[in-house]
């Protein structure tokens, strides 16, 4: 039976229509309502478990890959791009894939309360402590056609997250990934994501929700999370959006808090 660590996993209460928030601060636009709950969770540590994770079932699964390196800019090097790609279009044989986007987060804080990882007094995105889907039906469509010339009216396609540690073995707070146990019983409200130039929309997962969460203990710098975060046409077995949070585990004073990319990719699939 593979291990499991009881931690803290932030929701969208079950009776909220949805939420606002500002990418420039981090905080609530309506700061008189919260709509937030917290709840202790079961979280299955993966890491010995005699086969990993199906990515067309589950949405998800971890992999080997070069560790990345960064330019001075913080973007990753060509060779890790061309790395990554070669490792999606592997996994899900696609026809093609594109790294459209990256985001370092080295986190300088510990604090477990609901957070969408934005702070404009620090010097990186910080972790997002919110059971969350990183695209809407309409967003993940709008993102590909913002950062792609690919036609979409015809085909399948999706945006995968490749998740990697930088410089160290993840310790806290890790990344947990959720996988409904049915489509019934996954529930979801929008939340906008107030930018200077335009507004986003993501799905916050509900308390109300059924969910598996797994995470992989001390996922190290070879070793990378890859979960679908956008599927432009799910069968009915499937979810548009993969959920997933950071979480705290036991937390030890002399432990170095996380350090981690995560790159986007448009994948078209075969």
């Amino acid at each position: 039976m593979s291990p499991t660590v009881q931690a803290t996993i932030n929701y969208l209460r079950a009776d909220a229509g949805g939420a606002k928030v500002s990418m420039i601060t981090g905080k609530l636009v309506d700061e008189n309502v919260n709509p937030f709950v917290s709840i202790i969770e079961q979280i299955r540590d993966c890491r010995t478990d005699s086969q990993k994770p199906d990515f067309d079932l589950s949405g998800w699964t971890w992999v080997e890959i070069e560790p990345i390196k960064l330019k001075s800019d913080d973007r990753p090097s060509h060779p890790s791009l061309r790395s990554v790609e070669e490792t999606v279009q592997h996994l899900t044989d696609a026809k093609r894939v594109q790294v459209f986007d990256s985001a370092v987060r080295r986190v300088e804080k510990v604090d477990q309360t609901p957070d969408i990882g934005r702070d404009s007094t620090l010097k990186t995105p910080q972790a997002v402590q919110l059971a969350h889907c990183d695209y809407t039906n309409i967003s993940g469509r709008a993102c590909l056609e913002r950062n792609t010339d690919w036609d979409l009216s015809q085909g399948r396609f999706l945006i995968v997250n490749v998740w990697i540690p930088l410089s160290h073995a993840v310790t806290n707070p890790p990344l947990a990934i959720g996988v409904p146990v049915n489509r019934r019983d996954f529930h979801i409200g929008e939340c906008q994501l107030i930018y200077a130039e335009r507004t986003g929309l993501m799905n916050l997962v509900k308390d109300s929700s059924a969910l598996q969460w797994n995470y992989v203990g001390s996922l190290n710098i070879d070793e990378a999370l890859i979960f679908k975060t956008f599927d432009s046409t799910p069968d009915e077995l499937s979810w548009i959006s993969t959920p997933h949070s950071a979480f705290w585990t036991e937390i030890e004073p002399n432990q170095p808090l996380r350090q981690s990319i995560e790159l986007r990719c448009a994948v078209e699939l075969n």
